[in-house]
C-alpha cells in the first residue's frame, strides 16, 4: 500500500501479488487484506482510480473442499486465489503469474499454450480433471502442465461470467483507468456544448 501510494502519478500498477496467504498456521488474513487493498485500489476518488489484478497462492495441504469454502466468502473481480501455485522445488508461482498477467495484451487469454509461464519446469502437484473443474467453479485458478506450466482458464473470485475470467478483468481494469483519466479532465468544467463536445 505504501508503494502504491508514493507511485508517480502517471504509473498504475496493473497486477500484484502476496507471498504468503497467512501469517498464522491455517489462518488466512492476507487474502482478506488483499481482498481489501483491491477494492480500495477500484475504489479511489475521481482522477486515482487505479484497479489492478492481485495473486495469491493457497495452502498446498488445503484440499479442494476446503479452498472451495475459502473462495466462497469472496466475490472481487481483481482477485485470483491459485490452487496448486507452486513449482516443483517450491517456488510460489504468485509472482511469475502476476508478472505474466501484467505482460499480456489485451484480449490475449493467460491459458493458452503460447502464454506459459516462463522458467518453470513443472508443478508441485496436479489436481485431477473432476477437482479442477469443482475448483474453476468456484472461481479458484488451477494451474495445469502440458507443454508449459499455464492456467487452465484465468479466473477471478467473482463468479459473474463478465467478471470471471482474467483476461476480461485486465481490459476492464485499462478501461477504467482510461475513462477515469478523461473524466479527470473535465472535472468542475462548465457543462457547456464545447466542453460536452471535447469529451
Amino acid at each position: 500500500d505504501s508503494v502504491v501510494e508514493n507511485l508517480p502519478e502517471s504509473v498504475y500498477p496493473s497486477a500484484v501479488f502476496a507471498t504468503d496467504w497467512g501469517i498464522e498456521e491455517g489462518q488466512y488474513e492476507i487474502v482478506g487484506l488483499m481482498d481489501a487493498f483491491l477494492t480500495k485500489m477500484a475504489n479511489k476518488p475521481v482522477g486515482k482510480m487505479s484497479p489492478c489484478q492481485g495473486f495469491i497462492t493457497l495452502d498446498p495441504t488445503m484440499s479442494a473442499e476446503d479452498m472451495c469454502d475459502l473462495a466462497s466468502g469472496y466475490n472481487n473481480l481483481f482477485m485470483t486465489l491459485i490452487t496448486n501455485g507452486y513449482d516443483e522445488s517450491e517456488k510460489d508461482l504468485a509472482g511469475p503469474r502476476a508478472g505474466q498477467e501484467a505482460s499480456l495484451r489485451l484480449g490475449t487469454s493467460p491459458a493458452v499454450d503460447d502464454n506459459s509461464l516462463k522458467g518453470i519446469q513443472g508443478l508441485m502437484f496436479q489436481w485431477s480433471e473432476s477437482d479442477r473443474e469443482v475448483l474453476n467453479a468456484a472461481g479458484l485458478e488451477v494451474l495445469i502442465k502440458e507443454t508449459g506450466v499455464h492456467t487452465y482458464v484465468g479466473v477471478t473470485t467473482n463468479l459473474d461470467d463478465s467478471f470471471y475470467r482474467t483476461v476480461d478483468v485486465r481490459t476492464i481494469c485499462a478501461c477504467i483507468i482510461i475513462v477515469d483519466q478523461i473524466v479527470k479532465k473535465f472535472m468542475n468544467e462548465r457543462r457547456t456544448a464545447t466542453n460536452l463536445a471535447r469529451m
